[in-house]
């Protein structure tokens, strides 16, 4: 939608919300409106409309990743991992829910679980400063610092202004380790 674009959610949620009523066998409406939903930080509502679409269309990887996404958000994280493993079974050469499953492990400090998470992804072609960043800091946090500090460099090395790397490997540096 053109509402979309252009970042006026309000207008796209209510001209979605039209669609869907117009053809409520429509899933990607349903998509459109919960991401829209989603953008607004609506996120009980978003849920409602992305599970809607995905009843419509069990397979739609988009579907179950931004509803992933959705509860990740809504901090229901049972559901956002159910949902990313969801993604991980209907295109399991996507790097994208192995990264978001990282963060979650991570965010429940499951750091040997997010590290595995990471590496799968990275092994899958996800490579930037920011999963190189969060591997680096699980590494380093379940006590393999010799390869944290490598991932952190790494991050640097493909984006020298990614603040978070440098920011851990600073305070690496101020503890004297």
């Amino acid at each position: 939608m053109i509402e979309q674009m252009r970042g006026d959610m309000g207008s796209a949620v209510t001209r979605l919300r039209k669609v869907v009523a117009l053809n409520p066998e429509y899933h990607e409406g349903y998509l459109s409106l919960g991401s829209a939903l989603a953008s607004l930080k609506q996120y009980d509502e978003a849920i409602q409309y992305m599970t809607k679409a995905i009843d419509l269309n069990p397979k739609t990887v988009v579907g179950h990743l931004n509803l992933a996404k959705a509860y990740a958000a809504n901090r229901q994280i049972d559901q956002s991992k159910d949902s990313y493993r969801q993604v991980m079974t209907l295109d399991p050469r996507m790097p994208y829910p192995h990264f978001g499953l990282g963060n979650l492990q991570a965010s429940q400090a499951d750091h040997t679980s997010a590290v595995e998470s990471y590496r799968k992804a990275i092994s899958l072609g996800a490579r930037n400063a920011a999963i190189l960043t969060r591997l680096g800091k699980s590494l380093i946090t379940i006590g393999d610092k010799e390869a944290g500090i490598a991932a952190l460099k790494d991050a640097l090395k493909l984006d020298p202004q990614y603040a978070s790397a440098s920011q851990a490997l600073s305070e690496l540096a101020g503890t004297g380790e």
